[in-house]
């Protein structure tokens, strides 16, 4: 798939991302640990020096760059959107990825129509990071506790997301304020 927010395979969620600050962030240090779009925020905001607001979302990334930072969970979603022109394709899906331990598990909540593949994929995400090969059959016991962990986070996530009618929400729409959430900018 090509474009944002089309799908939670590697293609499209394992981006580069280029953090430059000379005397701040080391020049030529490559992080290959995948990380999530709602920690750039705090990581901008403490590569500047400055304090996030109250209840933000996310983490700071910089300890990456000095192997200071335990690895932690990473969940991505790709979330139902709407049948209009403008909601990105496949229309009316929904799954979430899930990385943590050098495995990811990508679970189909919503199919189109017709699509008859697995609940659960499951792929080795140090090797294999365009998510080619499903190895959900061989490891079973894997699925089932990153499937039990995946539920967790989704949980903890949907109940800090912003509610439409929130002050913080502003004048976004519930659709707007899912694509966002879709494409990784809020939880």
């Amino acid at each position: 798939r090509t474009f944002h927010g089309q799908s939670v395979y590697g293609e499209l969620l394992n981006v580069p991302l280029l953090l430059w600050k000379p005397g701040s962030i080391p020049a030529g240090r490559v992080v290959t640990r995948t990380v999530q779009t709602v920690d750039l925020m705090p990581t901008l905001l403490a590569a500047s020096g400055l304090a996030g607001p109250a209840g933000m979302q996310g983490r700071s990334i910089l300890p990456l760059l000095t192997g200071s930072m335990e690895e932690a969970p990473v969940f991505a979603v790709r979330a139902k959107t709407g049948m209009t022109a403008g909601s990105p394709p496949p229309r009316g899906s929904e799954s979430y990825a899930y990385v943590s331990r050098g495995w990811k598990l990508v679970r189909h909540v919503i199919r189109m129509p017709g699509d008859t593949g697995p609940e659960f994929e499951l792929f080795d995400a140090v090797n294999d990071p365009l998510d080619a090969r499903d190895v959900a059959m061989a490891n079973p016991e894997v699925v089932t506790r990153l499937a039990s962990e995946l539920e967790e986070i989704r949980s903890r996530t949907v109940a800090a997301r912003l509610k439409p009618d929130s002050a913080d929400a502003g004048s976004l729409s519930p659709e707007e304020l899912e694509r966002l959430r879709s494409l990784g900018y809020i939880q």
